[in-house]
């Protein structure tokens, strides 16, 4: 890491009990996962429901189940959701659904003066990985 980058890092605060974490389609939807044998409901509400015995409180994106022939939803949607988290001070942190490829197409878009004004952290796998180092390399904020 170049040494200006290390020297102004932002680390957002960690989460605590009570703290809300929004689940988004950064990459692929739920609703494009229930296309998979075998991943149901039942799945989400497990996932859910682990996630609140850690005493998080969960709350989804308004277009985290759509599903269009990618398995996701529409940029436009999914950047959406991303600033309603971002903007909403009740929201701690936020997770991805899953990797996969879609989560790229968000980079030309991305405010990353959202970001800077809103340091929240940003959990997932894959490709969220090229989200999280482009708001490290824009803003110096650590979201993964």
């Amino acid at each position: 890491m170049p040494a200006g980058l290390a020297a102004n890092r932002i680390i957002p605060a960690k989460l605590r009990a009570g703290d809300e974490i929004r689940v988004l389609a950064l990459s692929r939807s739920i609703g494009g996962l229930k296309e998979y044998p075998g991943i149901t409901g039942a799945d989400v509400d497990y996932s859910r429901k682990a996630l609140e015995s850690l005493g998080l409180r969960v709350s989804f994106g308004k277009h985290v189940m759509e599903n269009d022939g990618h398995l996701t939803t529409s940029v436009a949607a999914r950047l959406e959701d991303l600033y309603d988290a971002l903007d909403d001070p009740n929201v701690k942190g936020i997770l991805a659904v899953t990797g996969d490829i879609g989560a790229i197409q968000l980079l030309d878009a991305l405010d990353f003066a959202r970001f800077a004004a809103h340091p929240k952290i940003l959990c997932g796998y894959s490709d969220i990985t090229f989200l999280s180092n482009a708001i490290l390399a824009r803003t110096g904020i650590v979201s993964e």
